[in-house]
């Protein structure tokens, strides 16, 4: 609550100049940010539950399958209770009286709006966005979590360990933003940002046999005897991701919904039902498409709407159509190898060297963990054309990964 007047007061000056505002009497404008809190916030809670069964199958192994999941209730989330109403920017009222009048005439179709800033016609007025915090929001996940271990026996211990698993919610951070018009359910909830569905994790250790056994000297017990391999191989699946756009429309409008939460890329089905999988196309790009504008028909209120529900009872307000699921992308998942090589000396059973070499990403293959999908952090968003046809050749493409093989060498002494 720092921020908010009389502790703190950010004006805005409209049509003006430092040099007459200083002669100014008791001037005040629009706050730039206000912060309100929720009455009574409610207590969140996070609920946890899992069930598991082991069992070992000899061999000194050990297998178990468990279900884990949380429910968490009451996250704190905000929204902004001052954002203009969908169609807003388009209202006769709302125009810059000295630019062209759109009386008359279909906004967006034969009529370019051109609003005044936002703050002269906001809900409420003097201030600008007000960040209403409450706890409201919500997250779920779930998992299947197989595993099955091997204790250290006969110079060999490994562990394999398999986890399936859901993650949503409405936001991913304390705080996070929500919409102020749209559904919640359709607008922010979906897939969480660390949300990875399949993880394949394997360990393993072996000491290898002393090659001092089928001939035993100091030379041989020097460079046959102490070795030993470790590593860890992964799998890791891909993140969801979001998708941004930038349309050219036929009459160069960029005033998509005048006002709301925006508008989204439309899509015609999910782009990763038939996805090629491939680096120059990592998800089906053909199914997306521009938003339609969303138009205002000044005539079907005989002339002028004068707010926005006449536009609305009248049909003279058509919205845009770019509502679509919350990331519907799924980025490519990775597998990586790090390996150990190990060689051990013993000093007179005083103490012992280890000369360790260590490899990350041994096989010093492709990681792919990056596509252009348009949205923050990865790359540019995707243009079309007239018809509303995506036209961006490098949309889908990969466009990053986690780096070359890294070599490490290290010696430790025990005592």
């Amino acid at each position: 609550m720092t921020h908010n007047p009389p502790k703190e007061y950010t004006t805005t000056v409209y049509y003006n100049n430092v040099k007459s505002l200083q002669n100014a009497q008791g001037y005040q404008g629009p706050t730039g940010t206000f912060n309100a809190f929720q009455l009574h916030p409610r207590e969140s809670r996070v609920y946890g539950f899992s069930l598991g069964v082991q069992r070992d199958i000899g061999f000194g192994t050990v297998v178990g399958v468990g279900y884990v999941g949380n429910l968490s209730r009451n996250l704190t989330g905000q929204q902004n209770l001052n954002t203009v109403p969908y169609g807003a920017q388009y209202l006769q009222a709302n125009q810059d009286p000295t630019k062209a009048s759109c009386a008359g005439k279909t906004v967006n179709v034969n009529c370019t709006p051109n609003p005044l800033p936002d703050n002269f016609f906001r809900k409420y007025m003097g201030y600008g966005t007000i960040n209403d915090r409450f706890t409201g929001l919500t997250s779920n996940y779930h998992s299947l979590q197989v595993s099955a271990n091997r204790r250290f026996k006969g110079g060999l211990q490994f562990g394999v360990a398999y986890t399936w698993s859901r993650a949503m919610d409405y936001a991913d951070s304390y705080d996070g933003g929500v919409a102020s018009y749209q559904n919640w359910r359709v607008w922010n909830y979906g897939p969480a940002g660390f949300d990875v569905r399949n993880i394949l994790v394997v360990n393993y250790l072996w000491s290898i046999p002393n090659g001092s056994r089928l001939w035993n000297n100091f030379a041989t017990r020097t460079l046959l005897d102490g070795w030993q391999i470790s590593g860890i191989a992964s799998y890791t699946g891909g993140e969801p991701a979001t998708t941004g756009y930038s349309a050219k429309y036929p009459n160069s409008y960029t005033n998509t919904t005048g006002g709301g939460d925006g508008a989204r890329v439309v899509l015609t089905s999910d782009p990763m039902k038939k996805a090629p999988h491939k680096f120059g196309q990592w998800f089906d790009t053909s199914v997306f498409q521009a938003p339609t504008l969303s138009t205002l028909d000044n005539t079907k209120c005989g002339g002028v709407c004068p707010d926005l529900a006449t536009a609305l009872q009248t049909g003279a307000l058509v919205m845009s159509n770019g509502v679509s699921p919350y990331a519907p992308v799924r980025l490519p998942g990775y597998t990586n190898f790090d390996t150990a090589l190990f060689k051990n000396f013993k000093m007179e059973n005083k103490f012992a060297v280890q000369l360790r070499l260590e490899t990350y990403n041994t096989f010093n293959t492709p990681e792919f963990n990056m596509v252009n999908v348009g949205g923050s952090g990865f790359g540019t968003a995707p243009s079309f054309d007239a018809n509303g046809a995506q036209t961006n050749a490098s949309f889908g493409q990969i466009s990053g990964s986690n780096g070359p093989r890294v070599l490490q060498l290290a010696g430790r002494i025990s005592f």
